[in-house]
């Protein structure tokens, strides 16, 4: 071919390919070599290193495009802007001989990028210095017995009311005052209600004689009311199980309802309680949900809570002492 032949194609290909960039970059007239296996230019991509980041390499390579930041260009100087948004965010002008380098983004508390691209941020957690517990547990006041009667047979609980599987719920409220190492320690304020029904009993010597049944209805409803002390062996974050004892008193007041045209009766009796448990946070498993819980709801971590729970009679009028095994979820906030 004559010799300006090929200095006019010379000249229209040099045109051509500098007015298309992806050419450019092939051709590696703008610097640094195209890697293959990365089809987006202007996202970075992350390593998994807390904080840093592998330069560009300088040959292309088989493996997929994990573990390098694509420089768009050596030339460029960074001025802001957020993954995907296409504008340049890394100066490697800065890095010219180095292997590992801070990703831009580290300041803000990045720590992760994983193999989808998703950007993982440490996040501080709220403070935690208050619990709330729910629970749920089978009781029946055995040992809580009424007047006797003109038959001269002092009733029990169960034999005034044979409806008594309704469980009874018992709420509580924690304030941890004093963390320690060797756990918390922490003052407790906590409710709960239990309700059971019956017919009740003749009291007369001839209808208790013939076994019979009276037809009005009684319903007996029990709100224990608690003060006391938690200890919770809780000694590193994020715990998977603690272990924990609880004491106090209570003051149990309850009435006695029924569905004719008689007033109701009301009642109280001191007591007190110890108890024993241990407590399985569920956030320990799922740190994603953890960490939505706490900035949603300002939720820290929430447990599966299994309890054995002693009540000791300070009265003998009316007697509520037993032994209940109960379980619910506590959360810490």
């Amino acid at each position: 071919m004559p010799a300006p032949s090929k200095v006019l194609l010379t000249l229209f290909f040099s045109f051509w390919i500098s007015s298309n960039p992806a050419l450019a970059q092939l051709s590696g007239s703008e610097g640094g070599d195209f890697n293959p296996q990365t089809e987006d230019m202007e996202e970075d991509d992350f390593s998994g290193e807390a904080g840093a980041a592998e330069a560009s390499p300088t040959t292309p390579t088989s493996e997929p495009a994990v573990g390098t930041l694509d420089a768009p260009a050596a030339t460029s100087s960074s001025s802001g802007g957020s993954p995907g948004s296409g504008g340049v965010i890394f100066d490697w002008r800065k890095y010219p001989d180095a292997k590992l380098v801070p990703h831009p983004y580290a300041e803000k508390g990045l720590i992760r990028i994983d193999k989808n691209r998703n950007y993982i941020y440490k996040v501080d957690e709220s403070d935690q210095k208050t619990a709330t517990s729910v629970r749920f547990a089978p009781y029946i006041p055995q040992n809580l017995e009424g007047s006797a009667g003109e038959d001269r047979i002092t009733p029990t609980f169960e034999d005034a009311y044979d409806q008594t599987d309704t469980p009874a719920i018992l709420l509580d409220w924690e304030w941890q005052l004093w963390r320690s190492p060797i756990g918390k320690f922490g003052a407790t304020l906590g409710g709960g209600v239990y309700v059971a029904q019956g017919n009740g009993r003749f009291t007369g010597p001839v209808n208790s004689s013939l076994g019979l049944v009276p037809r009005e209805i009684f319903t007996f409803v029990l709100f224990p009311i608690n003060v006391g002390a938690v200890y919770r062996l809780h000694l590193w974050h994020k715990q998977l199980l603690v272990p924990y004892a609880a004491g106090g008193g209570t003051l149990f007041a309850f009435s006695e309802l029924r569905d004719d045209d008689k007033p109701p009766k009301f009642g109280g009796s001191f007591g007190a309680y110890y108890a024993a448990g241990a407590a399985l946070n569920l956030t320990y498993f799922d740190n994603l949900s953890r960490i939505q819980l706490d900035r949603e709801y300002g939720i820290n971590a929430v447990y599966l809570t299994a309890e054995y729970r002693g009540v000791v009679a300070l009265s003998s009028r009316f007697d509520f002492s037993g032994d209940m095994i109960n379980a619910g979820f506590m959360m810490e906030y």
